[in-house]
């Protein structure tokens, strides 16, 4: 008997001990996730992410391994990543820095592991993926918020010509770009939404309302479309899948919020010239969300794609050290990648990684259309979200290390849990 409560009392103290470890863990990985918000380089964020893969191994190698046997989209990512690795060196049209071959490389481990530490949770079903809407939801709109107050209090709170610049996560020390900013807080602002329809606490309901209100309005300052056409394919797909009255609510606070930003935008004075911050000049926008046009993105496009020269390079691409990066005659900055992750995928990867990508994304989007289908529409909101705001930047679909970063946050994430919680066999995928 003594024997027995002894044996008792060791395995309480081990669950404890990997109750603490898998607390610990689930918060790494879900800051990690949420790193754009407040990392303000990749390096900093993947050593946070080589952190949390390295407790991971260390902790759950066994979990790990067992479901990346069993999980077969998993493994077909992890031998996509490897090939398109070893395949770039084949097909190098010019030599990269050591830097970019390690950042290339880190993706390869980096990228596997951390799907499959998503998996490693979600199949435990403890509910880390909605903890994780509800931490993005919060970090976007204290991010957004300070950023705000930041950006147009320079001379004053809400300078009128403060609000004719584009707004940008000010969090950063150099200002996030305007497009990355908009569509990150428009991220954070579907999860209030989500959090508004389903959640049963009323005041964390109406809370998440007032939240998701106030960051349209504000990234709305962004003036970016690649945002509102985000907004456009999520934000449906959200209140149609609530199916309750709280959806006509929250279509009503989007008509709000936009119409306050057009009232805003209408009524703050004659443009200014270019004004100082801190020492640094920022650009005066004169254009409005709507009046705005493409930014040369179409240009890019035909720059880029025109270096497929050969049926080698449109079907198996040039490489992931291609060029991917030009300015058209009709643009005015220099574009550092191809502002979209499915011409990047064609010129790095033709049409073999296009296929590859239509499947990856094909069988995300029919496994969250069946979580849609069962009451759960956050999912398939957001990874429509990622595909449309995506569909005009972005740059590597499965990497830690690209110039936006943003394609964990608005792709690999959510189509990551409709792969796992979607699966026909939750514990065989």
């Amino acid at each position: 008997m003594e024997a027995s409560r002894e044996d008792v009392s060791q395995g309480s103290i081990s669950e404890d001990s990997r109750g603490r470890w898998d607390f610990w863990l689930g918060v790494g990985l879900v800051v990690h996730l949420a790193g754009i918000y407040f990392f303000e380089n990749w390096v900093m964020q993947n050593i946070w992410g080589g952190l949390v893969i390295g407790l991971a191994m260390w902790k759950r190698g066994g979990e790990l391994r067992s479901v990346f046997a069993e999980t077969t989209w998993l493994r077909w990512v992890g031998g996509w990543l490897v090939v398109q690795f070893f395949l770039g060196f084949a097909l190098a049209h010019e030599q990269e820095g050591l830097g970019v071959y390690f950042m290339r490389a880190w993706d390869v481990v980096a990228v596997p592991a951390v799907l499959g530490i998503w998996v490693c949770f979600l199949r435990r079903g403890q509910g880390i993926e909605s903890v994780t809407v509800y931490f993005i939801a919060l970090i976007g709109f204290l991010t957004a918020v300070i950023s705000f107050l930041s950006f147009y209090s320079a001379e004053g709170l809400f300078p009128h010509a403060r609000l004719m610049n584009q707004f940008v996560n000010w969090w950063w020390n150099n200002g996030l770009h305007p497009v990355l900013t908009g569509l990150t807080f428009a991220f954070a602002a579907v999860c209030m939404l989500l959090i508004f329809l389903k959640e049963e606490r009323k005041w964390l309901s109406w809370s998440a309302l007032v939240g998701f209100g106030v960051l349209l309005f504000m990234l709305f300052f962004a003036h970016t479309r690649g945002a509102l056409l985000a907004l456009a394919a999520g934000l449906p797909v959200a209140l149609l899948g609530a199916r309750n009255w709280r959806a006509l609510i929250g279509l009503v606070v989007s008509g709000v919020a936009f119409g306050a930003y057009l009232w805003t935008y209408a009524n703050v004075g004659s443009l200014p010239s270019p004004d100082q911050f801190e020492g640094k000049e920022i650009v005066v926008s004169g254009k409005s969300l709507l009046e705005r046009q493409d930014a040369g993105r179409f240009g890019l496009y035909r720059v880029l794609l025109e270096g497929n020269t050969s049926a080698i390079d449109w079907i198996i691409g040039r490489g992931l050290w291609a060029k991917d990066h030009g300015k058209d005659d009709g643009m005015t900055e220099w574009a550092f990648h191809p502002h979209s992750i499915f011409v990047s995928m064609l010129v790095h990867h033709g049409i073999v990684g296009m296929a590859f990508l239509a499947w990856f994304l094909g069988l995300a989007a029919w496994r969250a259309i069946r979580l849609w289908l069962t009451g759960r529409p956050e999912w398939l909101s957001l990874l429509a979200f990622g595909c449309a705001g995506q569909l005009f930047d972005g740059h590597l679909v499965f990497s830690l290390t690209s110039i936006p970063r943003i394609e964990p946050l608005l792709i690999l994430f959510p189509a990551a849990v409709a792969l796992t919680l979607g699966s026909p066999k939750l514990k065989s995928t």
